[in-house]
C-alpha cells in the first residue's frame, strides 16, 4: 500500500479508541478529505485503512498516513485526536489496539538504551477522552503535545534522550482509562504522563497514578485536583481559578470594573456535559466574583453540547438585557449559538476560552469579534518567546494549520516536562524526574505563564494569570497590551476571591 505514496513517504500506522458513543450526539471531526487537503495529500494519495500485524483484518479505527521529512500529517482515522506522524521515521503501534504511538519509533519496555545515541529513550503518555463531542474541547492538545515531541526530537530530545509520546484514547470509558494507563506504566515504561483528562472518564480518581507516584504534568483543567494532589501538576490555571481567570479576562476586555453606568449586564451559559462546565457556572454565578470583576448576572443556563438549536438561550439572554454572553461550550456549539442569536437579529458580546476554540471558528462570521480569554499569554502574540517557538515548531512540523490555545497548551505542558527533565541522566528514574521537578524556580517557561516553583511532597500553589484573545477578520489576534495579566501586579492568587 505504501509503494503508491510519493517517494520518501513512509507508512506510519496509529491506533486509536473506538468513538465515544453518546446518543443523539453529532461529531464535529473535519472530514477526512478536508483534512488531507490540509497537509497536502492528494485524494489519489490517500492513504486506506489497513490491519495491524498480527490482527485478524482491517479496523474502523486503524489509520495509515504517509509521513514525508520535516513535516507531519494528521491521519484520517475517525475520531482521532489528529495523529502526528514522526519525523523521518516509521512509528509502531503499541501492544494494544487502543493506543497510539508518536515522537519516535515504539521499542520494548525492556530496551534500555537506542541504537541512534547513548542515552535511554523516554516514554511519556496521555490518556484521556479524545473522540466525539467531548473530545473536541481536548484534542487540540493532544495535537500540541505531539508537535511538541516531534520539535524536541528533531533538535536531539530532553538532555539527548529521544521522546516517545504513548495516546490513549478511552471512549469515555472510565475501566478502559485505568486499564490503559496501567498498561502504559507497566508494559511501556511510561516515566509521566503528559496529559489526562482526569476530570472526564475517571471522575478525578488519580489513584493508580498516585499510588505508583508517578506525576501527570497536565489535565483538562476541570478539577481543583493540581491544588490538592501533588502528582497532579499544571502550568496553568485549573478547577476554580481558570473559571475565575476568564471573568477577570473579559473584565478587563470590556473595562467593566467601575463604569458610571453601572456593570456589566452578562448572561452565562456553561455545558452540562462534563465537571469543567460545573466550575464555569459556579463561578460565573458568585455574587463575589461578579462584583469584584464587574459584571451583574442576569442570565443563566446549563445547555448541553449535543443540544442542536440555542435559540430560547438567546431570547431569553436578550429578554433580560444581556450586552454580553459567556459560554462554556465546544466551538461547533459556539457557531450555532451565535448563529441562531443572529437569527433573532441579537448580537451580543460573546466570549469563551482558549482551551475550546478550533481552527475553523474565526471562518464563521457570526462570531466575529468573539473574545477569548487565555489562561497563559496569548496563544498568538509572537512577542512571547515561548509562543513564537511554538509557532515556529507548528509552521516546520503542521504546516498550513491554524495554531489554537489548545495547541500551545499541549505544547506548554511539553515544555513544563522539558524543563523538569533538562538534567535527567541517561537511564532516569522517577525520582530522577522527581529531583528535577523541584529544583524549579520562578520558571515560567519563555513568558508563557506564571513563574513556577513547586515544593516536594505539597500540591501546586494557586496562581491566577490570564490573557485575551479576539476574533477579528477570520482569524484570532492578539488583544492589546500586555500579554499576561497577573492578579495582584503579577504576584501569586492567595486564595480565590482575593481580587
Amino acid at each position: 500500500m505504501s509503494r503508491s505514496l510519493s517517494r520518501g513517504r513512509r507508512a506510519v500506522i496509529a491506533v486509536v479508541a473506538g468513538a465515544l458513543v453518546l446518543s443523539g450526539c453529532g461529531g464535529t471531526r473535519v472530514t477526512d478529505e478536508a483534512i488531507q487537503a490540509a497537509v497536502g495529500i492528494r485524494a489519489d494519495e490517500a492513504p486506506v485503512p489497513a490491519a495491524v500485524a498480527g490482527a485478524a483484518a482491517p479496523a474502523p479505527d486503524v489509520a495509515v498516513a504517509p509521513a514525508a521529512p520535516d513535516a507531519v500529517d494528521v491521519g484520517s482515522a475517525p475520531n482521532t485526536a489528529d495523529p502526528v506522524a514522526p519525523t523521518g521515521a516509521a512509528a509502531t503501534t503499541a501492544t494494544r489496539g487502543d493506543i497510539a504511538a508518536a515522537g519516535r519509533p515504539a521499542a520494548r519496555p525492556s530496551e534500555g538504551r537506542t541504537a541512534t545515541g547513548p542515552k535511554s529513550v523516554v516514554r511519556l503518555g496521555a490518556v484521556g477522552t479524545f473522540s466525539g463531542p467531548v473530545g473536541s474541547l481536548v484534542k487540540d492538545t493532544v495535537t500540541g503535545l505531539r508537535v511538541w515531541s516531534q520539535a524536541v526530537n528533531a533538535a536531539g530530545g530532553v538532555n539527548g534522550h529521544p521522546i516517545e509520546l504513548l495516546v490513549g484514547d478511552d471512549g469515555g470509558d472510565p475501566a478502559r482509562y485505568y486499564a490503559m494507563q496501567k498498561q502504559f506504566v507497566e508494559q511501556q515504561g511510561v516515566l509521566a504522563f503528559l496529559f489526562n483528562t482526569v476530570a472526564y472518564a475517571p471522575a478525578g480518581n488519580n489513584k493508580y497514578l498516585d499510588t505508583e507516584k508517578i506525576y501527570t504534568f497536565g489535565t483538562d483543567g476541570g478539577l481543583e485536583l493540581p491544588y490538592t494532589n501533588p502528582y497532579v501538576l499544571t502550568a496553568t490555571p485549573a478547577g476554580l481559578t481558570l473559571a475565575d481567570g476568564m471573568m477577570l479576562a473579559l473584565s478587563k476586555a470590556l473595562n467593566a470594573k467601575g463604569r458610571s453606568q453601572g456593570p456589566v449586564k452578562l448572561a452565562a451559559f456553561a455545558c452540562s456535559d462534563f465537571g469543567l462546565c460545573d466550575n464555569f457556572d459556579r463561578r460565573w454565578s458568585n455574587p463575589d466574583v461578579l462584583r469584584k470583576s464587574g459584571f451583574e448576572l442576569v442570565a443563566r443556563g446549563r445547555p448541553s453540547l449535543t443540544q442542536p438549536d440555542f435559540t430560547s438561550q438567546c431570547l431569553a439572554a436578550e429578554q433580560a438585557g444581556a450586552t454580553t454572553i459567556l459560554l462554556g461550550m465546544d466551538s461547533a456549539s459556539i457557531r450555532r449559538f451565535a448563529g441562531n442569536c443572529a437569527r433573532q437579529n441579537y448580537r451580543p458580546q460573546f466570549a469563551t476560552a482558549d482551551i475550546v476554540v478550533t481552527r475553523d471558528l474565526p471562518l464563521d462570521p457570526t462570531v466575529d469579534g468573539l473574545l477569548v480569554a487565555t489562561k497563559m499569554a496569548p496563544f498568538t502574540d509572537l512577542r512571547v518567546p515561548g509562543v513564537a517557538e511554538a509557532h515556529r515548531a507548528f509552521t516546520r512540523f503542521l504546516p498550513g494549520q491554524v495554531v489554537t490555545g489548545g495547541m500551545v497548551n499541549g505544547w506548554i505542558i511539553g515544555e513544563f516536562f522539558a524543563q523538569a527533565a533538562k538534567d535527567l541522566p541517561d537511564n532516569p528514574t522517577r525520582a530522577d524526574l522527581a529531583d528535577g521537578l523541584y529544583r524549579l524556580q520562578n520558571n515560567d517557561l519563555k513568558g508563557m505563564t506564571y513563574p513556577i516553583t513547586l515544593t516536594r511532597g505539597k500540591p501546586a500553589p494557586r496562581h491566577l494569570c490570564y490573557g485575551l484573545v479576539a476574533i477579528s477578520g477570520k482569524k484570532f489576534t492578539t488583544a492589546p497590551g500586555p500579554s499576561l495579566d497577573c492578579v495582584k501586579n503579577g504576584r501569586p492568587l492567595a486564595s480565590l476571591d482575593d481580587y
